[in-house]
């Protein structure tokens, strides 16, 4: 048969090796009516008992490095790019990040993950 009865699946982890976590950041105006057509923020992690904040994020910021281009990387610094994931990755003790984004919804909102 082409189907399994039973699909599951185990992740077994060395001592050694960090947990990775999947997270959703969605973008909703205040009031959750608005469209949204513009803006920025900002992202915290506390990691280890420290805060980074990343740099600004455009509220459509594209998903990976790789989709960056001259036209949407809004970065003020040469080593972080416009994307979600250059954002992250540029926050110390962050690595490896994957990116992917919905949207825009009809409100203009985008979903990463």
């Amino acid at each position: 048969s082409t189907a399994f009865d039973n699909v599951g699946s185990r992740i077994v982890r060395c001592p050694n090796n960090p947990i990775h976590e999947l997270k959703t950041i969605s973008t909703t105006a205040l009031d959750g009516t608005s469209v949204i057509d513009g803006g920025e923020f900002t992202l915290q992690l506390v990691h280890a008992g420290e805060t980074s904040t990343t740099a600004t994020i455009p509220w459509d910021a594209v998903p990976m490095a790789s989709d960056e281009t001259s036209a949407n990387v809004a970065s003020d610094s040469a080593v972080t790019g416009g994307s979600m994931q250059s954002r992250i990755q540029a926050l110390t003790g962050i690595d490896d990040v994957l990116v992917s984004r919905t949207g825009p919804d009809a409100l203009g909102g985008y979903t990463w993950t």
